[in-house]
């Protein structure tokens, strides 16, 4: 796994997936705030904890996004943002837990995806992009399945 060129992540016509990074901090920020009670009733990667409250900071979310991308870079955790085409607007998350030849995924989008149908084929996109540019054999979705 450790030799495992970790997948930069994928394009869409309508939205892109990549790295979740500090830099993102505005637009994740945002999303989380506008999408708190969608949020926690999304299955929670034990990695996170607790999905945030109203009372989430940009300093706590700062803290996170710093910790999301250290366990990516350290291949504990794969995070990646799910944004827009311009790369305006956060429209979820995607949270990767390898152990060893599987996977737990854990994964939240915002209420405008459900709102403009895009939510179905974000859940078909996220799957076949683990099963083809993965290395995993099985990918569970906690809470999800």
């Amino acid at each position: 796994m450790h030799n495992f060129k970790t997948p930069v992540g994928y394009k869409k016509a309508s939205y892109i997936v990549r790295q979740l990074l500090v830099k993102d901090l505005e637009l994740d920020y945002s999303a989380i705030q506008n999408n708190i009670k969608l949020l926690q009733q999304t299955p929670t990667p034990p990695m996170c904890g607790f999905w945030p409250t109203e009372d989430l900071s940009k300093e706590d979310d700062l803290n996170d996004l710093i910790k999301h991308e250290k366990m990516h870079s350290n291949k504990e955790m794969f995070a990646y943002t799910i944004l827009n085409k311009s790369e305006t607007e956060c429209l979820g998350c995607i949270y990767i837990i390898p152990k060893k030849n599987n996977a737990d995924v854990y994964y939240w989008i915002t209420k405008k995806v459900f709102d403009i149908d895009l939510n179905k084929v974000i859940d078909d996109d996220i799957k076949n992009w683990l099963k083809h540019k993965w290395y995993f054999q099985k990918i569970n979705f906690p809470g999800r399945e």
